[in-house]
């Protein structure tokens, strides 16, 4: 589910669009989850706190750390290795698993080499919208917004002058500020 990372006010405030205009609602209500969504598409994740079971391939050779693809983790519930629960160890003072926002860590067990064997069973998301990712969506559906008229033009003759418009799917502020955020899983 995508998470609506801006609120109608503020797009309205940044677009300098007048609180009681309701014309706009509707529009700008239709662009948040748009951005919403294309930048989540973007990032390769989920922004709010999802929960999250999925199966890995375990990697053999006494591997006791696993990335996982949705962070930053807020818990983990469950760790299991071909088909054998792990049970969890705050610190790994004894055998079992514990966690950071990104990995799961194992002590006294590893990922054995396996297709599919390693079942974790966590959430991760952001409690509220990291403020530069709602800056960025702000951003676009002011792009999106304030392009409606020009669509597909480049340039357009006002007055004798010629204005030229920039036409790109993704502002560079905008990937600027969403760069940090964009999952990289390490091969």
């Amino acid at each position: 589910m995508t998470t609506q990372l801006t609120t109608l006010p503020n797009a309205k405030q940044w677009l300098n669009v007048d609180p009681g205009n309701l014309n706009a609602d509707v529009l700008l209500t239709r662009l948040i989850t748009a951005a919403s969504a294309w930048i989540e598409a973007y990032l390769g994740r989920t922004i709010g706190i999802n929960s999250y079971s999925q199966a890995f391939n375990g990697r053999g050779s006494g591997a006791q750390t696993l990335v996982l693809p949705q962070y930053p983790i807020t818990t983990v519930t469950a760790v299991s290795v071909d088909g054998v629960p792990v049970t969890y160890s705050p610190g790994l003072l004894t055998s079992g698993f514990d966690y950071d926002q990104y990995c799961v860590y194992l002590a006294g067990y590893e990922f054995t080499k396996g297709l599919r064997n390693v079942s974790v069973s966590w959430q991760a998301g952001y409690s509220s919208v990291p403020f530069d990712i709602e800056q960025a969506c702000i951003h676009l559906i002011a792009s999106r917004f304030r392009e409606r008229d020009r669509i597909d033009e480049t340039s357009k003759n006002i007055q004798g002058m010629v204005v030229s418009f920039r036409i790109t799917d993704l502002p560079p502020a905008v990937a600027s500020m969403l760069q940090p955020y964009r999952r990289v899983m390490p091969v």
